[in-house]
């Protein structure tokens, strides 16, 4: 396998979707909202998250933003998954520390790539951290 990837969404059809394409490269879990997404991130760390916006409770800027701001996980790359696209959703999810964005409705091949860069990326950081 090439790493853990962790999808945060409160739309189970969202988490199959993602899953479905991920899975035979990446062991998957999956979490249903930014509350448990810190728990689960605290109980067994992910190499990447994918992270949707709009959730009940806390949203994926409030739970990024939680990560970005903890020295334990804000290595970990996030991954936002948002139909939002204006210029304040945007620099709200720069605000947050996301390190990429992806639009929906998703462009699997995007997605795809995006994870693998981003896994790229944590492997390199968890080489020169050793």
């Amino acid at each position: 396998m090439g790493g853990r990837v962790l999808i945060v969404d409160d739309d189970w059809l969202n988490i199959e979707m993602m899953e479905a394409h991920l899975e035979a490269e990446y062991e998957i879990d999956s979490v249903n909202s930014g509350e448990r997404a810190l728990e689960r991130v605290r109980q067994m760390p992910p190499d990447v998250i994918l992270m949707d916006v709009r959730m009940g409770g806390m949203d994926g800027y409030a739970a990024t933003a939680a990560l970005k701001s903890d020295e334990a996980t804000r290595h970990i790359p996030v991954l936002l998954v948002t139909g939002f696209n204006t210029k304040d959703d945007i620099k709200r999810a720069v605000q947050a520390g996301v390190d990429d964005i992806l639009f929906k409705p998703i462009a699997t091949p995007l997605m795809l790539l995006r994870v693998k860069t981003l896994m790229r990326l944590k492997q390199l950081h968890d080489q020169l951290n050793v």
